[in-house]
Formats: C-alpha cells, structure tokens, sequence
C-alpha cells in the first residue's frame, strides 16, 4: 500500500494497532501516553533506517572547506549548531561554523569580511553567542572540516579514505583532523520522516512497529509474571498460616460461668434433710 500522504500522526496509529491499541486523535510529543512512547519508537527506527542511506537523504559529492581561522572564546550563552553561519559584533564578519570546543577556541571557514577576535559572535541558526577573548589566529594546522548537526553518516568521495568522528572529518590516510584545502565527501542525512519517500516511510513504520510490539510483549510477560508471583506468595502466606495453631483462650475470671452459688452451710441449693 503507498503511503504517500502519511503523516506522522497516522504513522503513529499504525504502530498502536500493532498491538491492539485504539487510534488516536492527536500526537502527545514528549508525552508518558501510548502514543507517545510509539513516536519515540518511530524517531528511533527512522534514525535506525536512514543510517544506511537511502536516495532522499544521501548527498554525493559535497564539497566543504576547512577552517582558516580559530578564535579563542568565553562561555557560550546556548549551544552552537555545526554549520551555521556565525556574525561578529562590530566588524559583521561572517564564518561558517566547523567546530566549537567550550571556553576554548572557535574554528571557522571565513565567509564575508575580516574577523576582530574581541566581539561577540552571534550563530544565525541557533542563535547561541559567546564573545571573542582575543585576535582570530590564521591557522597552518589542526584546520578542522565539520560537518553540520544533521549529517549522521560521512566518507570520502571517490579515492578518499574519510570518516566521520564526532562532527569532523577524519582523515584515515594520514591519520589526522587536519586538511589544507577543500575536500569531497558523501554524506547521510537524517531527515523529518515526512520528508521520506513513501517506500522509506513504509520500512520505518515497519521496523517501528515490530520493535514496539516486542517491547509491549515483553512488558506484559513480565507484568503477567509479577502477577503470579504475588498471587503465589500470598497463597504461601495463607498456607502458613493455616498450619499456626490457634492462640489459646485466655482463662476466664475467677467466679465467672463458676456454676450456681454455694448455700451457706456448704449445701447447694435444693439439697436439704
């Protein structure tokens, strides 16, 4: 069946009724609900799928530049997204972000102008900021190529031995980070699964399925056990206490259910000459 116009939501549905769970009428992204924990499900074989690299999401021939220039930096205010273009306060230099290491340094392909070092520099997708301690370094090694957050899967075009560790390049050949000039990659990247073509969507939602259907099993199996085992222990504990001999009665007070009363003289009433 194609499955051109599913959506996320009607995804969703399917992998419920794989086990025998209504529809539902909305998503609960980020939820503790059933279907929620089926998105989770879904997000994770869509990850799982596209890995192997599938015609809509891979990209041959990709040309990146290594970074000229690295700029020692403070803190960052919010968290930088590979491959962004990077503004500096002042000067309106700009930058292609190819990798960032906290309260050290910035690693940057110039793009436009002359960066100062000493300013603010402002992520134009995330807009994360930190602020420059010092003058831009041009750099003659550790010239790193990164690749941007979405990029899940890298290797060399053609002859190239390249890898992808973190999110840079990897040289394998010579064992380095470090390239003096563009290089040529092929690249996996992860898309929204309604970006999929029809045929991907039908093998994500698959998987997603198989894999939630497993985990329900195995939860219901387990659940099913504790319930025996603690039917189990209460009839133990209801056998134990069968076999406990009751408690013995307390003796009675003294003069009480004692039988009728002593006539004086010691003669029981009714007793006589």
């Amino acid at each position: 069946m194609a499955l051109a116009g599913m959506t996320t939501l009607r995804a969703v549905n399917q992998i419920l009724r794989a086990v025998g769970i209504q529809p539902v009428a909305a998503l609960d992204t980020g939820g503790y609900s059933d279907a929620a924990e089926a998105e989770r499900y879904l997000d994770e074989a869509g990850e799982a799928v596209q890995s192997q690299g599938w015609p809509e999401n891979t990209e041959d021939n990709v040309s990146l530049n290594q970074s000229d220039i690295r700029i020692p930096i403070g803190a960052i205010t919010g968290t930088y997204v590979n491959g962004e273009t990077v503004t500096e306060t002042g000067s309106a230099a700009t930058g292609r972000l190819n990798y960032v290491v906290a309260s050290s340094y910035m690693y940057l392909e110039t793009l436009t102008g002359t960066f100062l070092g000493s300013a603010v520099l402002t992520g134009g997708t995330s807009a994360a900021t930190c602020t420059g301690s010092g003058a831009d370094e041009v750099l003659s090694d550790n010239r790193f190529v990164g690749v941007d957050d979405a990029v899940i899967f890298a290797e060399g075009y053609g002859q190239k031995n390249y890898t992808l560790r973190g999110r840079r390049i990897y040289d394998l050949g010579a064992n380095s980070y470090d390239f003096a000039a563009a290089i040529v990659l092929r690249q996996v990247r992860l898309l929204s699964f309604t970006d999929l073509l029809p045929a991907t969507r039908e093998v994500v939602v698959a998987l997603a399925a198989e894999r939630f259907r497993t985990n329900r099993v195995r939860y219901d199996s387990e659940t099913q056990k504790q319930t025996v085992e603690k039917v189990e222990a209460e009839q133990k504990a209801r056998r134990q206490r069968a076999k406990t001999p009751p408690t013995e009665r307390p003796e009675a007070p003294r003069g009480f259910f004692a039988g009728p009363p002593q006539a004086q003289g010691g003669e029981t009433p009714g007793q006589g000459g």
